[in-house]
């Protein structure tokens, strides 16, 4: 399949940003300076509802850590991920907060090393008002990750919008960029490194393409956290060349990439060919799992073929991720049989204990009837039939009893 064909979709659902009035009765004072006050005043947009609010927790109540309880009350929403961070494969926040970085200093104090004063409320509500374009911007460029509880993605535009929100609130309140250049969609990446596509990816479940696209990011593109793969470093400088930068000898790039997750999906999508993809978890949930702990390799694989092209013809379905829940329940009954071994192997253990006690009694009892010398123990043949034992048995066992004695 060319990448070329594969095109994700913006998110369906039209979300309207909206700016909520701030009531100045329910903020705390204006720091003076001295306070030592800075970092309150915070935006908090959800990308839900549209819902755009102004936050300004009290700065004279002290919560020490993000592991104070107290914490999530106070600062709402997560902060806009990082592309050098797993958490930009893992969906979108429904709700998204950025610091506005502003202090207790007064208005044009040249000796300010923070140079933006608090917000007053009258500010406060300009200022959120004016970010309402680029939130709606943020909200409208999101991509649908149809079939995914992490319905949602980043996008190289709704990324930028949320980058010049920080710019805003920064304190230096820049405005925004005309263009990010070192901002891309996946699809850009793969249709000028289609070498990148793994065709696997047809057949991964929702789970498994998270995890490819987590995977590609931390390992397929870069090594060592923000450093690009010295493989990939030199082929993306040359295609991408607005985002390539050098400082002396040191050559690098500032390209990132956007949008993997969703591209992932829509390059399924596009090779289910109409069929419903339905993650295996889900239709084995209702269906029987044809596997046992007996299956082998070569067996497994032939089912999960033989499962797909089934439900294809039977059910119009694509399954994702067969073959690893095969694999899974095989393992999950393999381990069961391992269980059921210790348990036969220690029931045996103590029949064998048993056993071995009860012959030790069975020939107790037969040398003491020997020992009475009467008409029990006269006859070997009646004795070995009474004790269950070979007439030859009790011979020898009379023969080392007189020898004993």
């Amino acid at each position: 399949m060319n990448p070329r064909d594969v095109a994700p979709q913006r998110a369906a659902d039209k979300v309207t940003v909206a700016a909520e009035k701030i009531d100045p009765s329910l903020l705390p004072p204006r720091p003076s300076k001295g306070d030592m006050a800075g970092s309150y005043q915070r935006i908090v947009l959800n990308t839900r509802t549209g819902r755009l609010r102004y936050l300004e927790p009290d700065w004279r109540i002290v919560v020490g850590s993000s592991d104070d309880p107290r914490w999530r009350e106070r600062y709402p929403g997560e902060r806009v991920p990082s592309i050098d961070h797993e958490s930009v494969t893992k969906g979108v926040p429904d709700e998204l907060s950025w610091v506005i970085d502003s202090w207790d200093v007064e208005p044009d104090d040249p000796a300010a090393y923070y140079p933006r004063p608090y917000l007053t409320p009258a500010e406060a509500q300009d200022f959120v008002d004016g970010l309402v374009p680029l939130a709606q911007r943020l909200v409208d460029e999101l991509f649908a990750v149809p079939g995914s509880s992490r319905d949602r993605d980043w996008s190289a535009e709704s990324m930028a919008a949320a980058a010049d929100i920080g710019g805003a609130c920064s304190r230096e309140q820049r405005p925004p960029q005309v263009a990010y250049p070192e901002f891309i969609n996946a699809a850009t990446l793969f249709e000028a490194i289609p070498a990148l596509v793994d065709p696997n990816w047809i057949n991964a479940s929702d789970d498994q393409l998270n995890r490819c696209a987590e995977d590609l990011l931390r390992d397929g593109l870069k090594s060592r956290g923000t450093q690009w793969r010295p493989d990939r470093l030199d082929q993306v400088r040359a295609l991408f060349p607005d985002a390539a930068t050098e400082d002396g000898d040191y050559k690098y790039t500032r390209l990132q990439v956007y949008g993997l997750r969703a591209w992932m999906h829509a390059y399924r999508a596009k090779a289910a060919a109409g069929l419903t993809v339905i993650n295996a978890d889900d239709w084995y949930s209702t269906h029987p799992t044809p596997v046992t702990a007996d299956t082998t390799d070569a067996q497994l694989l032939d089912l999960a073929d033989r499962e797909k092209a089934a439900a294809a013809a039977g059910e119009g379905a694509l399954l994702v991720g067969v073959e690893h829940v095969l694999r899974e329940q095989r393992k999950v009954l393999r381990q069961r049989g391992w269980d059921e071994l210790g348990e036969i192997a220690k029931a045996t253990a103590a029949a064998e204990a048993e056993y071995k006690r009860l012959r030790t009694g069975r020939t107790a009892q037969v040398a003491r009837i020997i020992g009475w010398g009467d008409h029990y123990s006269s006859n070997d043949a009646d004795l070995g039939r009474q004790a269950r034992i070979s007439r030859q048995a009790v011979g020898q066992l009379r023969a080392q009893l007189d020898t004993d004695d």
